[in-house]
């Protein structure tokens, strides 16, 4: 329950703002969600599917990398639909393994990865075979259609956050 609640208020409370995104693990050592594998990394981050982000980092070494955006929140909604997905075997690299991805409810060139207008996470699932020598993918977002700056905070939107992490943890 208190791994939950830390998972709640990390995804509703501290890095919940699109406009100024941010990857976050979801679930390590402290914070568990159902079954996760510990082979994985999962990452996600609050995004809007009437904006545009960029996804930039380093492909690493693990045995499968996916990027994925959904809609839908399991305190809300009770599921998670998927409404954009590019596997990194599709992904154009650079000479060191850098990489871009565009994403944005609009069709872009080179690597991009799909949204809908209703999309509201962006997911990142690393998988590791042989945790001592693969060395796992580093990737940043950037919002690229506005500043970026997080919003004020505001009682209101604690207090829809508070009950977004309550309707988690009782999903």
């Amino acid at each position: 329950l208190t791994r939950l609640t830390r998972a709640a208020f990390e995804s509703f409370v501290e890095a919940s703002d699109p406009l100024a995104p941010v990857l976050r693990r979801t679930a390590h050592e402290t914070i568990k969600i159902g079954m996760d594998n510990p082979d994985n990394i999962y990452m996600s981050a609050p995004i809007r599917g009437t904006f545009q982000y960029r996804l930039t980092g380093t492909r690493g070494t693990v045995q499968y990398l996916g990027f994925g955006t959904q809609k839908g929140n399991y305190g809300a909604t009770g599921s998670l639909e998927t409404t954009g997905y590019l596997h990194a075997n599709d992904l154009e690299l650079g000479p060191d393994g850098r990489f871009e991805i565009l994403v944005s409810s609009d069709e872009q060139p080179g690597n991009w990865l799909p949204m809908a207008p209703e999309s509201s996470t962006l997911i990142v699932r690393q998988t590791r075979y042989d945790h001592a020598n693969e060395v796992p993918a580093e990737v940043e977002i950037e919002r690229i259609d506005g500043k970026g700056q997080p919003r004020h905070l505001e009682p209101a939107r604690i207090d829809q956050a508070l009950r977004k992490s309550a309707g988690f943890v009782k999903g």
